[in-house]
């Protein structure tokens, strides 16, 4: 097995560096972002940086993406088709909620960090490959109390995973995917 996982990340570095970089962006934005917002410090566990925290969230998402991903994605007799971007999302989505990178006070303040730290990573994700602006995706929610809802609800979900959770990254996925679409349907309309 050892071999066949060495060949496997040999055969994805370019994306897994680019996925570090996505998911290392995302850790100093929110960081930055909840620092602005709540006038707090966040830390991130045992007192890693943001690049070994990044690093670590990205091993955990290519460990799934090797044992339950690369079983239902081969489009050929051993070959590997691209992932599309809403399980790329959904994968580190559910590796953020599975790691718990953020620490805070308490272990329900801690979840509930993780929990809109994971939904800004996809979120961060999935408007940049949908080509949709921050503004333009918080000027669509903000008018949209079924999208905020939605949002909400996700984030509860979440919450209530639980970690070590035999984590639904297709159904997240295709969450993601509808949700997306409501988000393009109404910036077109």
């Amino acid at each position: 097995m050892a071999g066949s996982l060495s060949e496997f990340y040999q055969d994805k570095e370019e994306k897994i560096f680019h996925r570090y970089e996505e998911i290392l962006k995302c850790l100093i934005g929110f960081q930055y972002l909840y620092r602005e917002l709540n006038e707090l410090n966040i830390q991130f566990r045992d007192d890693q940086t943001a690049e070994d925290m990044a690093l670590s969230i990205n091993t955990a998402y290519w460990l799934r993406f090797e044992k339950t991903f690369n079983k239902f994605v081969r489009s050929k007799v051993g070959e590997v088709s691209n992932v599309e971007h809403y399980k790329i999302a959904s994968g580190i989505e559910l590796a953020i909620i599975d790691l718990q990178p953020f620490i805070a006070d308490n272990d329900e303040s801690t979840i509930r960090l993780n929990a809109e730290f994971a939904m800004f990573t996809s979120l961060s994700i999935l408007r940049g490959w949908n080509g949709i602006s921050y503004e333009q995706f918080s000027n669509t929610v903000a008018c949209d109390i079924e999208l905020q809802k939605f949002l909400d609800d996700h984030k509860v979900w979440l919450i209530n995973l639980g970690i070590n959770f035999e984590y639904p990254v297709y159904l997240n996925a295709q969450v993601w995917a509808l949700f997306m679409k409501a988000i393009k349907n109404n910036i077109e309309n």
